[in-house]
């Protein structure tokens, strides 16, 4: 039987295995940091990538908000302008519709007063004809 001390490589090949072993390990920690950084650099640019789009989309809505506003501003004052025309107009029929009725009353009484004085003359005329 061999005892273990003979079974254990040579000194040298244990220090070179250990030396690989260490490099490696050095390798697998310059990737790992290496890709840390890559993953932080990339998310930095992902983040200011989705804040410049988010400011844009800000921006764009906030000026459609402007451009509606204005635009609903408009149409408030074209419609009010049209109800003070409107209501404008309803008086000045209403005045309308009052001298109508006024001069139609007028008329009437002329009316009545001619009709009373055809009456009148007719009557006189038959009076002084002598039925």
């Amino acid at each position: 039987m061999l005892s273990m001390q003979t079974m254990a490589p040579p000194n040298g090949e244990s220090k070179e295995r250990a030396a690989r072993v260490d490099e490696r390990f050095d390798e697998t920690n310059r990737r790992i940091t290496e890709g840390r950084e890559e993953t932080n650099r990339r998310f930095d640019e992902a983040k200011e990538e989705s804040n410049r789009r988010f400011d844009e989309a800000k921006e764009e809505t906030n000026r459609r908000f402007d451009e509606a506003k204005e635009e609903t501003n408009r149409r408030f004052d074209e419609a009010n302008l049209r109800f003070n025309r409107v209501e404008s107009d309803i008086g000045e029929l209403k005045k309308s519709v009052a001298k109508i009725q006024e001069s139609v009353v007028a008329m009437h009484a002329n009316l009545t007063r001619i009709g009373f004085g055809v009456v009148l003359t007719f009557v006189s005329v038959l009076l002084t004809r002598g039925f």
